[in-house]
């Protein structure tokens, strides 16, 4: 297992390897080309000599470019400006897209190499995402490169075969990019039309001079085993109760898989795998559905310990030191006449004994529309009005005395007598702003809906009710992460019928530009899409990103009265054990019993989703490119 230490010096090493890689680039395609020259320089002329030098130059672009993609993995040639500067050896431009490079060859030539990325087609669709490159840098050359690294989805290739090389909606397809891979055309230009180039003049002579060409087509890959392949790892059984449907599917054009080390049980009217493919225990592991052994998918037994997704504490994104603090302890929503009031309690919360009675002196009171709670103005605020904790920027639970977790609690009676329930939501203050993180070294225990944009992250278990929707951006990755446990309980009988989170969303009121709702800045989180399970109810309860348990995830949707449905869009780890060494936890997953996976609900619906994985490993660590394919067209 890993020691934060050996890890934290892997990185370092990776780090320093990418930096020689940049420093040394100039080396590599010089003795690249200088290998491949020698023996034209000696006995070729002409045209000849030209194709090699030409092919010498398309080489070097392709070292430039993997070079490039190795440092940052969503490169497309748009760092807009002069990258490389080496005189006569080397230069290097880079403009929203496209790419030209200058290379000195032994013999001392100037040769050329060129890499397009660029639609050159304004705003127009398919839109590639970068404004036109100035003129001097337009291209010619209908080889369109594609970056794919951190997508899971195959995309078109298009040919760029308008006018003035330009991709359009009738362009062709010249066939695909598979996920996590790139495509890299790198032209390269040699010959007398060459003479007068110089970096303030880009444009060759063709029409008058000779200049050969030599175009050299690329595939890169990555290896992602390491970011996960399934919608769902569990270090012990999966349990799936439910009174109507489980359906599993993956947006990134891959078959949806679902990883366990024990047993997948499932009770179901129906279950749609979409050529889904499920890895049980590689002993005596079963799939059954409705108590009978599935043919179809049909399980395969494998030890997927080593194909786990590892995350442990020191791998999350938390809040800096300068942000905002919230005192440890029990918040406790009261009815209050005309209102509602939150007495805070630095004391930790006891679920079995409940919260402290109205007759106990709080340490604090909070009860008007807008009052601030956190050490930084406007970090948390309460809205007693809704019984609503706003959360807007990034927060740390502080210790307090013998607190150290949260506990947001309504007093016994509030619900009935305020016919609401408490409500923590979590949005940025614009919507270009991080998602806010939630981080906590004890429990984070809320008894009402959470809905938002953010993350909760604890060195305890978390505990939240439906109808709850949080959804974090690809950037944050983790919506939820807990050393211990994660349980996600039912709407209470005596609200079941209240308004929920994903109800409200899906609807027709309130829509952006492209007919999706939007609310404290979440979109319809069905996107244009109709929910799979049906119209949502008030009772659902639905996530958005990487949802991770170092023990046990547990869902219970099902208040005596009515169920709702459960919706994962991400991945979710029931991991039972933390692979960081030195843990108070044994290492490995599916260890003293734990990494238990047990739903009940109406139906599920549960979607893989790359974009919230493929970044949460990647980040200061080294991951090579490999050359998946290559050839001279």
């Amino acid at each position: 297992m890993t020691n934060p230490k050996t890890k934290d010096k892997s990185r370092i090493r990776g780090m320093v390897f990418i930096t020689t890689l940049m420093v040394s680039v100039v080396v590599i395609m010089l003795l690249t080309a200088a290998l491949t020259l020698l023996p034209a320089s000696q006995g070729m002329t002409g045209s000849v000599r030209d194709d090699a030098l030409a092919q010498s130059a398309a080489q070097a672009g392709l070292e430039y470019a993997l070079t490039r993609l190795q440092e940052n993995p969503q490169w497309k040639g748009d760092d807009n400006k002069v990258v490389v500067d080496k005189g006569k050896d080397l230069w290097v431009r880079e403009d929203r897209g496209n790419v030209i490079g200058l290379v000195g060859s032994p013999s001392g030539e100037t040769t050329m190499f060129r890499i397009r990325f660029n639609f050159q087609n304004g705003t127009n669709k398919p839109n590639e995402g970068l404004d036109d490159p100035t003129p001097s840098m337009r291209m010619d050359t209908p080889y369109v490169s594609y970056n794919s690294l951190e997508r899971g989805a195959r995309e078109d290739l298009y040919r760029g075969d308008g006018e003035g090389a330009r991709v359009h909606k009738n362009s062709k397809i010249a066939g695909d990019v598979p996920g996590y891979s790139a495509v890299v055309y790198s032209e390269g230009l040699a010959g007398p039309g060459l003479r007068e180039v110089t970096p303030n003049n880009l444009v060759t002579e063709a029409k008058k001079l000779r200049v050969s060409s030599r175009v050299v087509e690329c595939f890169y890959g990555r290896d992602i085993s390491r970011f996960g392949d399934s919608v769902i790892y569990a270090g012990d059984t999966v349990t799936m109760n439910l009174s109507e449907e489980l359906i599993v599917h993956s947006g990134d054009d891959s078959n949806p898989r679902v990883r366990t080390l024990g047993n997948l049980n499932v009770t179901a009217d129906k279950v749609e795998m979409n050529d889904g493919e499920v890895y049980v225990s590689d002993t005596n592991g079963h799939f059954h559905v409705n108590g009978v052994d599935s043919t179809d998918p049909v399980a395969t037994l494998e030890d997927s310990s080593n194909k786990f997704l590892e995350l442990g504490w020191s791998d999350l994104t938390q809040p800096a030191v300068s942000d905002a603090t919230l005192p440890a302890g029990t918040y406790v929503w009261r009815a209050v006449p005309n209102g509602s009031r939150i007495d805070y309690y630095a004391q930790e919360y006891d679920p079995v004994v409940g919260p402290p009675a109205a007759t106990v002196s709080p340490d604090a009171s909070y009860q008007s529309s807008s009052s601030d709670l956190a050490s930084v103005n406007g970090a948390v605020r309460i809205d007693a009005t809704t019984a609503t904790m706003n959360i807007r920027k990034n927060v740390t639970v502080r210790a307090n005395g013998t607190a150290v977790g949260l506990a947001v609690v309504p007093e016994p009676g509030f619900l009935a007598t305020r016919q609401m329930r408490p409500t923590i939501d979590i949005a940025p203050v614009a919507q270009d702003d991080a998602n806010p993180i939630v981080s906590s070294a004890g429990d984070l225990r809320f008894e009402g809906r959470v809905k938002g944009k953010g993350s909760l992250t604890t060195g305890g278990s978390i505990s939240i009710q439906g109808s709850s929707l949080l959804e974090t951006s690809p950037s944050n990755q983790v919506a939820l992460f807990a050393k211990h446990d994660i349980e996600v309980n039912a709407v209470p009988s005596e609200l079941a019928s209240d308004g929920g989170v994903l109800a409200v969303l899906y609807g027709s009121s309130g829509s952006n530009s492209n007919g999706n709702l939007v609310q404290n800045g979440i979109q319809n989180f069905f996107g244009n899409e109709p929910p799979t399970l049906g119209v949502p109810k008030p009772a659902d309860v639905g996530f958005m990103g990487v949802i991770y348990a170092q023990g046990d995830f547990r869902v219970n949707l099902d208040n005596g009265i009515s169920r709702g449905d459960f919706y994962l869009r991400g991945v979710l780890v029931s991991y039972g054990g933390d692979y960081e060494s030195g843990s108070s936890l044994n290492t490995g997953p599916g260890v003293n019993g734990k990494g238990i996976v047990d739903i009940t609900a109406e139906g599920v619906d549960l979607n893989y989703d790359s974009s919230f994985v493929t970044k949460l490993k990647s980040q200061g660590d080294y991951l090579p490119l490999e050359v998946v394919s290559w050839r001279t067209l």
